[in-house]
């Protein structure tokens, strides 16, 4: 399989390269792509001790905390990639995800409305902005993030 190939590979460049944070990065993301959470945060952690204010290997443990429900670690995570990237829209967006998944509303509301402030047209985002709204009983802000997600789906499909 291709992704027995590439993983072994990126084994090899971390072996070759011990101090390099990158490979570890993408065995983390390749872990995540193939459903396998707790590799892919042994491999961030590994990137984290080479280069300890990478975002990105922040960004990559959230995503695989959330995929195995640690919500609270998520959220932990995705506010330590905001801190070092302010810029990161996914930072927003994994914190939103992770205080929706711990039904803070009005926090995960804000967290998707700075996401789509710096990255506006992700229909998912949009979509999970709704249903913060929502939750919060607001009908009207839940409808219109809702259909401004179907029209950036639709928009994408073309």
């Amino acid at each position: 399989r291709r992704a027995d190939l590439a993983s072994q590979a990126l084994v090899r460049l971390a072996r070759l390269q011990p101090f390099e944070a990158q490979p570890h990065l993408a065995l983390a993301s390749l872990h995540l792509a193939q459903g396998r959470a707790s590799r892919a945060i042994a491999e961030a952690e590994a990137a984290m001790q080479r280069e300890p204010l990478r975002a990105e290997a922040y960004l990559l443990r959230a995503q695989a905390r959330l995929a195995l429900g640690k919500l609270p670690e998520a959220e932990t995570d995705a506010r330590a990639a905001r801190e070092l990237d302010p810029g990161s829209a996914q930072a927003y967006a994994l914190l939103g995800q992770a205080l929706l998944g711990r039904e803070e509303w009005a926090a995960a509301r804000d967290a998707f409305t700075s996401a789509l402030l710096l990255q506006p047209h992700e229909a998912q985002w949009q979509a999970l902005l709704g249903k913060a709204e929502q939750a919060l009983g607001h009908p009207q802000a839940a409808r219109a993030a809702f259909e401004r997600g179907r029209e950036l789906q639709r928009m994408a499909r073309r």
